[in-house]
């Protein structure tokens, strides 16, 4: 009996082979074959589609983090918090008073201990950036908020590039070069700038806007310290001129990050589509 072979649709052949693709692990004829299915207009939207999910997905998965009073709360609901502290009390009612004497003592040295320990770390890390502070987070979250909140969220309202761009070389000792515009970016005008402090941490931000019918598309250029490794990993995207960037996607903005120099992390956020955004950050960005 003669078998029946099984052929992949084109369609099929793109989603089976998306994540080896994504990756750079597609090689020879099967990527040729790829790429050229992938630039038609029936497909070429599938790429996007997957880069925004995983976008999405790994601004979900950064989100989780399960702090002190999180757990506690998990505890509770298998211990009773009460059953807990009776607990505790009828323990020290059994201790005696030289072994209450001798354990407030430990728990003294011990209590002394972290706090040497907790003191130094924070001296350690005094320069450099909180391991809980999340950039992306971050930007996503003042993007919407400066759109919320309008010029009264901003430092220097101002539709004047050379205002923003004296206002940001005031400030210095930031540990990275706050970023500015070579031009203006077609159709945008400067609602103006401002600075951005964290605990031992800061951003730069340049707020920009148009408008389309009755409401306003708005764009923002952020600068902080860092490097794109301090990023959640993304698929690495490059242009035609090796302009290497990672993009992001949540429900309100695409995110667009890049290595502006050395110490400098730049990042746009906006409603254009993420390649669109790199392209604006490539050509006008300085």
């Amino acid at each position: 009996m003669a078998e029946k072979s099984t052929v992949l649709s084109d369609k099929q052949f793109l989603l089976s082979f998306m994540g080896e693709y994504a990756n750079d692990q597609l090689e020879g004829d099967a990527k040729r074959k790829y790429e050229t299915l992938l630039n038609s207009e029936e497909h070429k939207i599938l790429l996007e589609e997957y880069q925004q999910k995983l976008g999405q997905l790994q601004l979900g998965l950064q989100a989780i983090y399960c702090d002190d009073g999180f757990l506690t709360r998990l505890r509770s609901f298998v211990v009773d918090p009460d059953v807990v502290a009776h607990e505790a009390d009828e323990d020290l009612q059994k201790l005696g008073f030289v072994e209450l004497l001798l354990n407030l003592k430990n728990r003294f040295l011990i209590i002394l201990l972290a706090g040497l320990f907790i003191f130094g770390l924070v001296k350690l890390l005094s320069n450099g950036r909180p391991p809980d502070f999340n950039v992306l987070q971050a930007v996503h979250y003042e993007a919407l908020a400066m759109i919320s909140d309008g010029e009264e969220r901003l430092s220097l309202p101002t539709s004047d590039q050379g205002e923003i761009e004296q206002f940001f070389s005031v400030k210095k000792g930031l540990g990275y070069r706050p970023l500015s515009l070579k031009k203006p970016i077609t159709g945008y005008a400067f609602d103006g700038g401002s600075y951005i402090d964290y605990d031992n941490n800061s951003m730069s931000v340049i707020q920009l806007s148009k408008k389309i019918a009755n409401e306003k598309d708005y764009l923002f250029i952020f600068s902080t310290k860092g490097t794109l490794t301090d990023l959640t990993n993304s698929r690495l995207g490059n242009l035609s001129d090796g302009f290497s960037y990672q993009a992001y996607s949540t429900e309100a903005f695409n995110i667009v990050s890049w290595q502006a120099d050395p110490n400098t992390l730049g990042i746009i956020v906006g409603r254009a589509a993420g390649e669109t955004l790199a392209t604006w950050a490539r050509e006008y960005v300085k």
